[in-house]
């Protein structure tokens, strides 16, 4: 390998750690379309549609097509009905338990990476953990005496690189049934397509820790007969945690282990025209060079890496649109260029979903919500900037909060809101009622933060609002209820 002396010195040499198993075979994903190549997609694609009953287990995709531009007059938008086997995404987590975690996706939709799937070499620690039982606790190696602390590698709002591996149907206690979408964060997974010629210095990636050395960290990237080495630093990792990380140097022909950076310098890693990368290889998280092709009615247009386009929606936009009525184009002229963030990827559809919004362009980093908005929150004067169709309502909630903030505490930028036409009324409505219209004031209750969108999720039913107990730090001990 290439490079300064004092980075490949770092490298392991002699005695390694204890060996994690490399013999990992990650689980299957049920689209066997998208990780094999160009050459083959369309005989697969062909074999699908003539297989008996496909229609009946799978979801409906947004075709296998690809997407022309003449056909893109609104921005992109995900539902479970368009989501694909295989397409991958940005994904903020919302809560985290002992074995799994919940990440809310573009768009409102909801996921879940249990802890076998955060990495290969996070499979094997499970799986050996399963294989061997209790015995597991009388080792005498604490860091193998149970499982991962999944709080000890992510916290509530990080943003991550996930890709969807299952779609299944499940029911609710109502008896209707739902899609569950099983996600992964494994390097394997995610970083189908990338390949030698990709690595570039400043290239960026998603890369699992695969064991702890004395001055670094040996990490999997996912990639045949490559792995890659991250001097330790101020940022301690465990066995098996994902990393977000950049290559150093531009690796020679022969290189088997890559040096990267966890310190990635946004400026340096946004990919251009020259960059050459198909877009099979284009991952979430990834900063690109656009030029704006079209204002759409409820979002932008552009080109990106020569000849491919995407689409950036109102939420994602540099600046909330705080009126009813706007003209993108005088923000947005047609071949102006801007920095974005890539939310969403499905290569087989060429759907391509981007962000404008600093707070992910510029940090990868969700809306920074106050610290004291908290959900079960009743807020008086809610703002309604539009409505979207018939599926809900965009609100802002800065004068609201302006009302219930503490003593002291300040409330920065514009706070938006979404409220869903499902959340308007307690019964079932065809249409979004009559008082949610353009500039009128509602009374809603906090339900969730989705940094992600950059929204707060509100409630405008009557039993919510009107509930007692909506959080468990809201029940008072030794009062009765009913």
């Amino acid at each position: 390998m290439t490079g300064d002396d004092d980075e490949s010195s770092l490298l392991p040499r002699g005695r390694t750690a204890a060996p994690v198993s490399t013999s990992v075979v990650a689980k299957p994903v049920e689209d066997k379309g998208l990780f094999v190549s160009k050459r083959e997609k369309k005989s697969i694609a062909d074999e699908s549609s003539d297989e008996e009953g496909g229609d009946d287990e799978k979801p409906v995709i947004e075709g296998y097509a690809p997407i022309t531009e003449k056909e893109i007059t609104q921005a992109h938008t995900l539902s479970i009905g368009k989501l694909a086997i295989g397409s991958v995404m940005l994904g903020s987590i919302k809560s985290i338990s002992e074995l799994d975690m919940v990440v809310s996706l573009p768009d409102g939709l909801t996921g879940f990476v249990s802890l076998r799937e955060v990495s290969d070499t996070m499979a094997t620690v499970v799986d050996d953990y399963i294989a061997n039982g209790e015995k597991m606790k009388d080792d005498d190696d604490e860091e193998s005496a149970g499982l991962p602390d999944l709080k000890s590698m992510y916290k509530t709002g990080d943003i991550i690189r996930v890709v969807v591996v299952k779609l299944a149907q499940a029911a609710r206690k109502s008896g209707a049934s739902t899609v569950r979408v099983e996600l992964s964060m494994r390097p394997s997974l995610l970083n189908t397509h990338i390949t030698t010629e990709h690595l570039k210095k400043h290239f960026t990636l998603c890369a699992a820790v695969k064991s702890v050395e004395e001055k670094g960290y040996v990490l999997d990237l996912g990639l045949p007969r490559m792995t890659a080495f991250l001097p330790k630093g101020e940022t301690k990792y465990v066995l098996g945690q994902t990393i977000d990380v950049a290559l150093t140097q531009t690796p020679a022909e022969d290189t088997r282990v890559v040096a990267v950076t966890d310190k990635i310098d946004t400026k340096k890693c946004i990919l251009t025209v020259n960059s050459d990368l198909p877009l099979e290889a284009l991952k979430p998280g990834a900063l690109l060079k656009t030029i704006v092709m079209s204002t759409l009615q409820d979002g932008v247009l552009v080109r990106f890496l020569g000849a491919h386009t995407g689409t950036i929606s109102m939420s994602h936009l540099a600046e909330p649109i705080l009126t009813s009525v706007f003209a993108l184009e005088n923000d947005y002229p047609i071949n102006s260029n801007h920095v974005a963030r890539v939310l969403y990827v499905n290569p087989l559809s060429k759907m391509v979903m981007l962000t404008f919004r600093p707070d992910l362009v510029k940090e990868n980093r969700g809306f920074p919500f106050p610290e004291w908005l908290q959900v079960g929150q009743i807020l008086k004067s809610a703002r309604v900037i539009r409505t979207v169709r018939d599926t809900g309502a965009v609100l802002e909630l800065t004068e609201a909060l302006q009302e219930v903030k503490p003593a002291g505490a300040t409330v920065e930028g514009k706070v938006i809101a979404w409220l869903n036409a499902s959340e308007c009324a307690d019964e079932k409505l065809s249409a979004l009622p009559k008082f949610v219209k353009a500039n009128k004031y509602l009374k809603v209750r906090v339900t969730g933060l989705n940094p992600l969108e950059g929204q707060v999720v509100v409630s405008a039913r009557p039993s919510v609002l009107n509930s007692e107990v909506f959080r468990v730090d809201d029940i008072i001990p030794g009062k009765l209820y009913n």
